[in-house]
């Protein structure tokens, strides 16, 4: 009788983790959508706030000249 080894794996193990592949992402899903969505909060602000320096810059160089 010959020793055979096979190597690869089962239909069993792969389902295995496919599952769980599939358990993780719809868990990190939500929490990278609300990541996503504070990044563009935190993008706005930025954008707002350097928009009022400017138009306090412009105000204040209106008042000197």
């Amino acid at each position: 009788m010959k020793n055979v080894i096979k190597s690869g794996f089962t239909l069993v193990e792969l389902l295995v983790v496919v599952l769980i592949i599939g358990i993780l992402s719809s868990v990190a899903l939500p929490q990278y959508t609300k990541a996503v969505k504070k990044a563009k909060g935190v993008k706005i602000t930025t954008a707002a706030s350097a928009l009022v320096k400017a138009l306090n810059m412009a105000y204040l160089e209106d008042l000197c000249a």
